[in-house]
């Protein structure tokens, strides 16, 4: 019914929202309009899913370029949406670039304190801690320097 549709999601939307705009131009303006369209159990009828690949994350760059599922909430979501680990566990981890993009904050335990004692943390490790989503190539870069730092 259109001659050019693009759809978008917003950079401010959590990667699990069902949140997108569609911009139409061009409209057609056909003789007859098929009313299913008008429809909305046939609209938004849900049609199967293309598997997306899931690959490992093992970069800060894939971390920052990977496409999200953009077709609403996805199954395997916990009830909420908001995850939260300890500091410590993601210093220890083998794969921190997992946790960069599964949590949304970590908390400062007294145990992940004592592990960063004596190491160079970023002066805004609190701030950062606080909402792992809004951050971005530095913020990530710090977390990782500073579980290296610990590991080395």
């Amino acid at each position: 019914m259109f001659s050019k549709v693009e759809s978008n999601k917003p950079q401010s939307s959590r990667a699990a929202s069902a949140e997108i705009f569609m911009i139409c131009q061009g409209f057609k303006a056909p003789d007859v309009i098929d009313p299913r369209l008008l429809d909305p159990k046939y609209a938004l009828e849900q049609v199967d899913d293309v598997e997306e690949s899931a690959e490992k994350i093992t970069s800060l760059k894939k971390l920052l370029n990977t496409k999200h599922n953009r077709d609403g909430f996805a199954d395997d979501v916990k009830p909420h949406l908001f995850t939260e680990c300890d500091l410590g566990d993601f210093i220890q981890s083998a794969d921190p670039h997992s946790y960069l993009s599964s949590f949304n904050k970590f908390t400062i335990s007294d145990t992940a304190k004592e592990m960063i004692k004596g190491l160079k943390a970023p002066l805004d490790l609190v701030s950062i801690c606080e909402d792992l989503k809004l951050c971005g190539r530095r913020e990530f870069s710090d977390l990782l320097k500073l579980r290296y730092t610990y590991n080395v």
